[in-house]
């Protein structure tokens, strides 16, 4: 029987926690493969949240003109939510 350790909740990311990551990682321009790496995420989880973030309009994608690359840029609603989080999380480190 093989015996596997599970990691300790607490190192788990949470979805929140995987937004502002993206988010902070696109707060300029960025390329879409640089904030998945950033982010240490699978293509299949990064696009799951891609979706959810441009639907959210926290996130805008666009191409380039001079190729195919895509592009991302968090929007203001992006950095409203980024701002809040890092509140919660400087509220909660506190208590």
């Amino acid at each position: 029987m093989v015996h596997v350790r599970k990691r300790p909740s607490f190192l788990h990311r949470s979805r929140t926690d995987i937004i502002a990551c993206i988010l902070e990682n696109a707060t300029g321009k960025a390329k879409k493969t640089h904030v998945m790496y950033s982010c240490n995420l699978s293509f299949k989880q990064f696009q799951v949240y891609l979706d959810l973030l441009v639907e959210s309009r926290l996130i805008t994608l666009k191409k380039t003109n001079e190729s195919e690359v895509e592009i991302l840029k968090t929007t203001n609603e992006g950095r409203s939510f980024l701002e809040a989080y890092r509140k919660l999380k400087t509220f909660l480190a506190s208590t």
